[in-house]
């Protein structure tokens, strides 16, 4: 995932319930995003809200703005999150530049 305008250009959204199965990204790159959905902008990178499962590993997070919330490369909320050799680096937001979290595990 690559690229964003003034506007905002919105990175992976991930929503379930723990009855979903669960998600791995692996190996992915996801650099130049910016959310801007005001007031629900958490997560400029990847967002993920629920209870599934959700892993990411060996992944880049670079550059992502949540332009009015939380997490600029990664916002979670209600999941357990594994996130495993990764590399999350010049991303920003209000709260928690690079992750911003109140997941479970």
């Amino acid at each position: 995932v690559s690229g964003h305008d003034e506007y905002g250009w919105d990175g992976i959204g991930i929503f379930g319930d723990e009855q979903s199965e669960s998600v791995i990204l692996k190996y992915c790159v996801i650099r130049d995003v910016k959310s801007q959905r005001y007031p629900d902008s958490d997560g400029g990178g990847i967002t993920i809200y629920g209870d599934k499962p959700v892993s990411i590993l060996n992944s880049s997070i670079v550059h992502c703005i949540s332009g009015y919330g939380g997490g600029g490369g990664i916002f979670c909320s209600g999941s357990n999150c594994l996130i495993d050799s990764c590399i999350i680096s010049n991303c920003s937001a209000n709260y928690g530049g690079g992750i911003m979290t109140n997941c479970d595990t």
